[in-house]
């Protein structure tokens, strides 16, 4: 698999043992897929930063599998629809610290943003909405 073990002696043992069984699980059901996104130059054109957050795109299936696990929801089984061009797949971070999850944002062909969840599939704040919105109207997308 990828990536490391960030706390070998975790205090919640039970907690941090179903997120490395969930990990694997997802790496296990898509290994076969993991591969570098081909319409990369597309949700590349897309990324987007202001002072407090940014929209970056995946570079290959692991990165979607990470977010998966971070957000806890599905986006993992996107990767072969996103492989294929069906959709395309950003995350929105904070500036700060780009490599931690925050908001999973889905859109579609036709350049429509058709899904924004922050964890566990729950709505954007207001704020993060205020973003998204200046970031479609920037990058010519709808909502």
């Amino acid at each position: 698999m990828y990536g490391k073990i960030k706390n070998k002696y975790p205090k919640a043992l039970k907690t941090e043992h179903d997120i490395v069984a969930r990990k694997y699980d997802y790496w296990f059901q898509y290994k076969d897929d993991l591969t570098c996104f081909d319409n990369n130059e597309k949700t590349k054109s897309w990324e987007y930063k202001n002072k407090k957050y940014c929209i970056v795109a995946p570079q290959c299936s692991a990165d979607v599998l990470d977010e998966a696990i971070q957000q806890n929801n599905c986006v993992a089984s996107y990767i072969s629809r996103i492989a294929k061009g069906e959709t395309n797949i950003l995350f929105m971070r904070l500036t700060s610290s780009p490599e931690d999850s925050l908001v999973t944002i889905e859109v579609n062909k036709n350049n429509e943003i058709c899904q924004v969840y922050a964890y566990n599939n729950t709505l954007t704040s207001k704020e993060e909405n205020k973003f998204i919105e200046q970031w479609a109207k920037d990058k010519g997308l709808t909502i």
